[in-house]
This record gives C-alpha cells, sequence and structure tokens, in this order.
C-alpha cells in the first residue's frame, strides 16, 4: 500500500528493508499520530523530521524523513531503542 503522499525508490524501499521495515509500515507509523521527535538539519542532507509512530499491528518505529518537493521521503525506519519505545507507549497511554 504506498500511499501517494510518499516518495519511493528501490533506494529507501531497500534501506529501510534492511531493517525489517516494509514501505507500509513506515508509512502508518508517519501518519498514526506519531510523537514528533525533533527536526535536525545538516547542510549535505537538508531538513530531516524524526517521528515514533506505532503501525497497525502495534509495532512502534522510528521513522525518519525528509521533504521531496510536496511528498514525504523516507530515508530511514527501524525499532527504536526501548527507552525511545516506552516513551512512545507512555505519550499514547496519556492521551486515552
Amino acid at each position: 500500500m504506498k500511499n501517494s503522499l510518499f516518495d519511493w525508490d528501490n533506494a529507501n524501499t531497500y534501506h529501510i528493508a534492511e531493517r525489517d521495515v516494509t514501505p507500509t509500515e513506515a508509512e502508518e507509523a508517519i501518519l498514526a499520530d506519531p510523537l514528533d521527535a525533533g527536526i535536525y538539519s545538516d547542510s549535505a542532507a537538508g531538513e530531516r523530521w524524526v517521528f515514533l509512530g506505532q503501525t497497525n499491528i502495534g509495532r512502534v518505529l522510528l521513522v525518519v524523513s525528509t521533504l521531496l518537493g510536496k511528498k514525504i521521503r523516507v530515508v530511514a525506519a527501524f525499532e527504536p531503542p526501548k527507552q525511545d519505545k516506552l516513551l512512545y507507549l507512555e505519550s499514547q497511554a496519556g492521551q486515552s
């Protein structure tokens, strides 16, 4: 289910697959009320947005993205360290 809001090609699909993440999971984590974990910028890569989010089956992921034109380009996605996962889960429990 590659959403038209996202920019996917072989490079970023392969990169996240190395961490056992699918494009669908990365999209779900971003679209399902993620915790904004920050923005960082460097002169070579531009701005990167970091989100902690949950897939439809409950997997918590840390997703790093950028904008490419009007589309979201996922540049990395992986399971976060335990403390970040707990931070995300606690933030979601506080919203209930």
